[in-house]
């Protein structure tokens, strides 16, 4: 039989990434058959294996001598085994970035400065004792975006340091734009792009291929993501999932409902709307509803900060029309709680779309009434956001989230 055939289809690629995988499966091919020749020769004594120490196990399948009968040996060789060398430093090539002439230290404190100027919807925590970045940014305003970027560093080996970016969860697409934005301030900052020069054509011809791919990605405009065109075939939909369809166009079609978000955070926000029954005979949804189902403490205490995103900005935008429902004790209670939540998950994006909201409320006319522990909680938080934006005023950020916030006008009400 033909073992061509039997091999399944090799995956598609455009570009330069086309050279870039046959390279890599060349490069894969070659290193297993000098594995399989390593593995050979262990077998020999020259090489540490030993003939006492060498231990045959066969089958009991079948009799030995039966007809048609098969002999499998397994050889476990034994004798001393040297000290393992030392490795240099394992690097992912997908999601790493190498920094010639710098330190770990410089390029951990350069990453925080890029990531802190990139937008005021963007939060990290240092490790400096591990050279570790961890947090969480909208990418593209809504998409959110976990990650870690660990920083590495093998002066014996080649004298360079590398981060690794890896995304722990959130939009892959706004991940890869992220990184890109971050990628491309080390490349500015550098002013020079070495070309590979490494002797052999093919590869210095790939290397350059892909580079020059990633540096017209990179020139792109920076607010954008990847748009996707693709004729997707007919779905055939449940009643239910029908349903749920019908209450997302709903909520989409309404001028002061239709705020963008994830897919996480519509499908949450989606059920839940279901479960509120918002949506009305004529399609449409019910906004005292929505204000309702978007008040609850599991929807504004949320772990995902993108649905606390979401909810808070649909009320913001239902403030004017709802003000008498949305300005309560109720509401205030809630959002106490939900900022004691997020305080406790150092959920620190969260506090602040929940202190804009606050601000939002905070032009309507009247005094708040509030239990005293509901005052403190929210007085701090409030503070605590003041700080953090205070902090980024004078920055100049690529995006602004958190610009029309009214931190002093929320503490009047609060203290009043």
């Amino acid at each position: 039989m033909d073992n061509d055939k039997q091999q399944p289809p090799a995956p598609a690629y455009r570009g330069a990434m086309v050279q870039n995988r046959a390279l890599q499966n060349n490069l894969i091919n070659t290193g297993a058959q000098k594995a399989g020749k390593s593995a050979a020769s262990a077998q020999s004594i020259k090489f540490g294996g030993q003939t006492n120490n060498v231990m045959t196990l066969e089958t009991d399948a079948a009799a030995p001598n039966s007809k048609g009968a098969q002999k499998v040996e397994i050889q476990v060789i034994g004798g001393d085994v040297a000290a393992p060398m030392a490795s240099a430093v394992k690097i992912n090539e997908v999601s790493h970035t190498t920094v010639p002439n710098s330190s770990p230290q410089k390029v951990i404190s350069q990453l925080t400065e890029t990531i802190a100027s990139y937008s005021d919807a963007v939060h990290t925590e240092l490790d400096e004792a591990n050279l570790s970045i961890s947090g969480t940014a909208f990418v593209g305003d809504y998409h959110a975006v976990h990650f870690k970027i660990d920083v590495t560093s093998d002066a014996e080996v080649d004298g360079k340091t590398h981060f690794e970016f890896l995304r722990i969860s959130g939009s892959a697409l706004a991940a890869a734009k992220f990184l890109g934005i971050v990628n491309r301030v080390f490349a500015d900052a550098e002013k020079v792009h070495q070309k590979s020069d490494s002797g052999n054509l093919m590869v210095d011809s790939v290397v350059d291929a892909v580079n020059a791919a990633i540096s017209e990605a990179a020139a792109a405009e920076e607010s954008s993501l990847v748009a996707l065109n693709m004729d997707l075939p007919d779905i055939k939909m449940d009643d239910a999932a029908q349903e749920k369809m019908s209450v997302m166009d709903a909520l989409h079609s309404d001028d002061l409902g239709d705020v963008e978000m994830d897919g996480a955070s519509e499908e949450y926000l989606t059920q839940k709307l279901l479960e509120a029954q918002t949506l009305t005979k004529e399609n449409t949804v019910d906004r005292a509803k929505l204000v309702d189902a978007l008040l609850e403490a599991d929807v504004l205490g949320h772990g995902d900060v993108a649905v606390v995103r979401a909810a808070t900005l649909i009320l913001v935008n239902l403030m004017d029309a709802f003000a008498k429902e949305i300005v309560s004790a109720e509401t205030l209670e809630v959002i106490s709680g939900a900022v004691s939540n997020a305080n406790a998950k150092g959920n620190v994006l969260a506090r602040r779309y929940l202190v804009r909201l606050l601000s939002a409320m905070a032009n309507s006319k009247g005094d708040w009434a509030m239990a005293k522990g509901t005052k403190e909680a929210l007085v701090s938080a409030v503070k605590a956001v003041q700080s953090e934006l205070a902090a980024k005023k004078e920055v100049e950020l690529k995006q602004r989230e958190f610009a029309d916030v009214d931190c002093a006008a929320v503490l009047k009400k609060l203290e009043a």
